[in-house]
């Protein structure tokens, strides 16, 4: 048989924000005839004995062991693709699959388009570096491509010093993020900007607003960077600059800034 910034204003004024026996078997009683003689059984289908292994009767060989599939379904509604080492992965629209030798080590790495983020692996598959599977079964997983374009919202939280003074900044931050090439951009907008006074023992004499012009968005992995340069309201600018992490559909930052801490964390609908 055949048998895987501080920039900081002069201002004078702001200071800073935070911006995974057998039975049945005949007798020789049973087979005894009227004359005495014993028929023995007929025995059949005696397995060889010196093999542990079942091979090809005609050749001596076994048989190959075939091939096994790699399916990774796209999800997170960014556009992308997912490539194999050894190659052999096609996508057609939010499916990727692949028929690969059993036993072999599959790589896959995921290849996110223009203003999306790669951000998790699912499924036979986990994290976000490249996912390695040994295909001795079926392989499935999802890779998770979430698209940066449109607008996010949240609060934040900024200390810095600034002016003698420390601000405590805190409140609402948004921001618009446009994946049109050649480059990745967004604008804000950010409010609770504290106004203190060096003359009044830095008092807090007020509150303002910012707002900052398209700025470049660099994405490397699943993480952004980049700097947002609010024009305060009072006059003068701040610089935020900032390091982030995409996890589905929430953004959650730090500021990088010498004199800053805080963070934020932004998410859209």
């Amino acid at each position: 048989m055949r048998f895987v910034v501080t920039a900081v204003a002069s201002l004078g004024l702001v200071g800073g924000l935070a911006l995974v026996a057998a039975c049945g078997a005949p007798s020789i009683d049973d087979n005894l005839d009227p004359g005495g003689d014993v028929t023995l059984p007929e025995r059949t289908n005696v397995p060889p004995t010196d093999s542990g292994t079942t091979t090809n009767k005609d050749s001596g060989t076994t048989p190959p062991p075939g091939n096994v599939n790699v399916t990774v379904t796209l999800t997170g509604g960014g556009t992308g693709t997912v490539t194999s080492t050894p190659a052999g992965l096609t996508c057609t629209g939010t499916t990727c699959t692949g028929s690969f030798a059993r036993g072999t080590s599959v790589t896959l790495q995921a290849a996110p388009g223009a203003g999306v983020v790669f951000s998790a692996w699912g499924g036979a598959c986990t994290g976000t570096a490249s996912c390695v599977a040994m295909a001795t079964a079926d392989v499935t997983a999802t890779a998770e491509l979430v698209s940066l374009d449109g607008t996010w919202a949240g609060m934040y939280t900024n200390t810095r010093n600034a002016f003698g003074c420390t601000f405590n900044n805190k409140g609402n931050l948004g921001t618009t993020i446009t994946t049109t090439a050649p480059s990745v951009s967004g604008t804000e907008t950010i409010n609770g900007l504290e106004l203190r006074d060096p003359s009044q023992g830095c008092a807090i004499v007020g509150a303002t607003t910012g707002a900052a012009p398209s700025e470049p968005v660099t994405i490397t992995g699943n993480t952004i960077t980049g700097t947002w340069t609010f024009a305060v309201k009072v006059g003068g600018t701040l610089a935020f600059p900032y390091t982030a992490t995409v996890s589905g559909k929430t953004i959650t930052g730090k500021w990088t800034c010498a004199t800053c801490t805080g963070g934020f964390t932004l998410s859209k609908p």
